[in-house]
């Protein structure tokens, strides 16, 4: 996966959650690349991926986010992880 498009998400994400804590890795099970946000009130997960991060530039990924208000579904979903793909967006439980 392109270094430069993974760095496009982390400033995405690192704009929309201001003051969290962020730490993202390569996620292998899900053949992505996932982003944890830490803030006081819960840790959200997000894993981007493989397909859509190397089938689109990163404008084009940072549109698709935008379109489906990722930040809202972490928001509204922190008991999950928000998987996007390019197909759409799955939510899978954590345990």
């Amino acid at each position: 996966m392109d270094p430069k498009k993974i760095e496009s998400i982390r400033n995405y994400l690192q704009n929309k959650f201001p003051g969290a804590h962020h730490k993202d890795k390569d996620d292998f099970d899900r053949e992505g690349h996932l982003f944890r946000i830490t803030t006081p009130e819960s840790v959200m997960l997000t894993s981007i991926s493989r397909e859509l991060i190397d089938d689109h530039e990163a404008e084009t990924i940072i549109s698709k986010l935008e379109k489906i208000d990722l930040p809202n579904l972490l928001i509204n979903n922190s008991k999950s992880t928000v998987v996007v793909k390019s197909s759409g967006v799955d939510l899978e439980p954590r345990l």
